[in-house]
């Protein structure tokens, strides 16, 4: 990768060290440590069913939790509601930070957290999600034990997105859920 070095001026090659937390330039040995863009990962979920998409990138029938990025000066519920807005046209209210996972590369942090719907009409931005469903926890149950992707499974449980249906999965009344998602 050669950039220039804020240090010096000087364009430069760097090389991984630390593990790959950072790059250092050959010529100064300046450190330089990828920036963290945050991402936010949720489910919105009315009267018992979530929200999940697919886009074109899917394979058909894969689907999964939706995703944005936070932009600048926007709090982490602020970009979940807008994110489930502008991708599918559903408003939503209380939102609930769950837990996170680093991706350093490419340089993110996902956020995941569940929103409450307002409503469960959905309007779609069709250069964002190419399908869109409601799934009840009996869907998402059945999919985190199968996990079988040559059937269409709605997503990888290994992924962020399948842990966090697993976490709705494990919600009120339902010990073992979380137990079935880890194995």
């Amino acid at each position: 990768l050669a950039e220039r070095c804020p240090a010096e001026g000087l364009e430069a090659r760097t090389h991984v060290v630390k593990g790959g937390w950072a790059r250092q330039l050959g010529t100064c040995s300046a450190e330089h440590f990828p920036r963290t863009d945050p991402v936010v990962i949720m489910l919105a979920e009315y009267e018992g069913k979530v929200l999940i998409g697919r886009n074109a990138r899917f394979p058909a029938g894969r689907f999964s939790a939706l995703a944005g990025f936070v932009e600048p000066g926007e709090t982490i519920e602020e970009a979940v509601r807008r994110e489930i807005w502008e991708e599918c046209g559903v408003r939503c209210g209380r939102v609930d930070y769950l837990f996170s996972q680093p991706w350093p590369f490419p340089s993110q942090l996902m956020i995941a957290c569940i929103a409450q719907a307002l409503g469960d009409e959905l309007t779609l931005d069709v250069q964002e999600i190419e399908e869109a469903k409601w799934v009840s926890r009996e869907d998402v149950r059945a999919d985190v034990r199968r996990r079988q992707p040559e059937r269409g499974e709605l997503l990888d449980g290994r992924q962020l997105a399948g842990a966090l249906l697993a976490v709705l999965e494990a919600r009120p009344g339902d010990d073992d859920a979380l137990a079935v998602a880890q194995d």
